[in-house]
């Protein structure tokens, strides 16, 4: 009795073993392009202590140029608002906090790391940033994640 060959096995148009490796291998590639992005929408974190306590230092050092409202002057920046916001969103607040330590004050004593961290905190809290049970540091690497804007 002679051998009949097996009927083909029906598979959707188009779909061989090999297109079943290619789809795999690039569904893991997506997967390592997505990962890094939703893993850096880590929300940076400070405590209302060390808000309350950047107040004061702003209020003491950045607020004869930036206003007790931190609106902004004339010749300076806002440190509120959409344009602010726009700035420094998805960033790291790390970044902001090397930006305020390499900048500011342009002129005069430069506060100390921890004074900075405090009126960075104070910046996040006044721009509706929840505060949260971490305390800010220096190298935090949480993005800037900014609620919906309301000023």
């Amino acid at each position: 009795m002679q051998r009949r060959p097996a009927p083909p096995v029906a598979r959707p148009c188009g779909v061989t073993p090999l297109s079943w490796v290619w789809n795999a291998l690039v569904s893991g590639a997506a997967f390592l392009v997505v990962a890094p992005q939703a893993s850096g929408q880590n929300p940076a974190s400070y405590t209302s202590n060390q808000a309350g306590a950047g107040e004061s230092a702003f209020r003491d050092v950045c607020a004869s140029c930036h206003m007790r409202d931190l609106t902004g002057g004339s010749d300076t920046p806002a440190l509120v608002g959409s344009n602010f916001r726009s700035m420094w969103r998805g960033r790291q607040v790390s970044e902001l906090f090397d930006y305020v330590k390499a900048a500011m004050p342009p002129a005069g004593r430069k506060p100390d790391d921890e004074t900075l961290i405090a009126v960075v905190a104070y910046i996040l809290h006044e721009n509706d940033v929840p505060s949260g049970d971490t305390p800010l540091a220096a190298t935090t690497e949480g993005n800037i994640v900014w609620p919906p804007a309301n000023r």
